[in-house]
């Protein structure tokens, strides 16, 4: 090896499916990203921020483990959809995947624990809307307008009515509770985005959608997913389980699977 070059040193680390990153949401958020700690040395993949759909998946068994399903149950998490209350009027919007939420950092200029956003962001950004007469019902009473809080519910399984229907039903007969009494979704009263969290499904829950807690709530729970490279289940592949073995190669830029090489970065991140 000449003397003006690096040695690469390849390693070997377990990686869960979903891996929680708890605290403030703003301080977590570039671990989660890209697998790098504080120092910049690559710890584990980079990961996709979880959605509620995809928790929902998770919670009723359809992906991952037993292990996983049990612990994403028993947990609230904070999820990918941005909570936009509008800076000038009593409105909400829920967004998916907002370009705000990726640019999270230990350096966010918060004010009052969020982030500012203007009004120019809030009519640019793309999401559900809750106007002001159903936004400040919620306000006083998460359980009021049933059927804005079904068409909340709606949005955050992304349109997939058999997959909100399941869910919805599943809550219901765990907590033993009609809809009218849970899955209620609570609405901000200050201002600044922040990220919505989904309630656990278990006692002491009525497993709501909860956009009123900041960014730098220190028990904020923030989910990573892995890549879909670790994850598929085609031609015959196994999905790995909480103790899959993972080879970084090239300075933690690829992973090595088998006899296969994977280039490492987040999914669907539109920024």
């Amino acid at each position: 090896m000449a003397q003006n070059q690096f040695q690469t040193v390849n390693f070997v680390i377990p990686v869960r499916r979903f891996k929680p990153f708890e605290g403030a949401n703003h301080n977590r958020m570039p671990e989660l990203l890209t697998g790098k700690d504080a120092s910049g040395m690559q710890v584990d993949v980079p990961r996709e921020l979880i959605s509620p759909k995809m928790l929902m998946e998770a919670r009723l068994g359809r992906t991952g483990t037993q292990a996983d399903q049990a612990y994403l149950r028993s947990v609230y998490v904070d999820t990918n959809v941005a909570v936009l209350p509008d800076p000038k009027s009593d409105a909400v919007k829920l967004v998916p995947k907002h370009s705000l939420t990726y640019g999270l950092n230990p350096k966010s200029e918060l004010k009052d624990y969020n982030l500012p956003i203007t009004k120019d962001q809030f009519e640019a950004a793309e999401g559900f809307v809750l106007q002001p007469e159903a936004a400040n019902a919620l306000r006083k009473d998460p359980y009021a307008v049933s059927n804005r809080r079904t068409a909340v519910w709606e949005f955050l399984a992304e349109g997939d009515t058999p997959l909100r229907t399941a869910y919805q039903e599943d809550v219901t007969k765990t907590l033993e509770m009609p809809f009218e009494k849970v899955m209620g979704v609570y609405v901000p009263s200050n201002k600044g985005m922040r990220l919505l969290c989904l309630g656990s499904v278990g006692d002491g829950d009525r497993s709501g959608a909860y956009g009123y807690y900041s960014l730098d709530y220190d028990d904020g729970r923030l989910v990573g997913v892995a890549p879909e490279a670790l994850n598929a289940q085609k031609n015959g592949a196994v999905t790995p389980g909480l103790e899959h073995k993972v080879e970084f190669l090239h300075n933690g830029t690829v992973v090595r699977i088998g006899d296969k090489n994977y280039i490492l970065a987040p999914q669907d991140l539109k920024l």
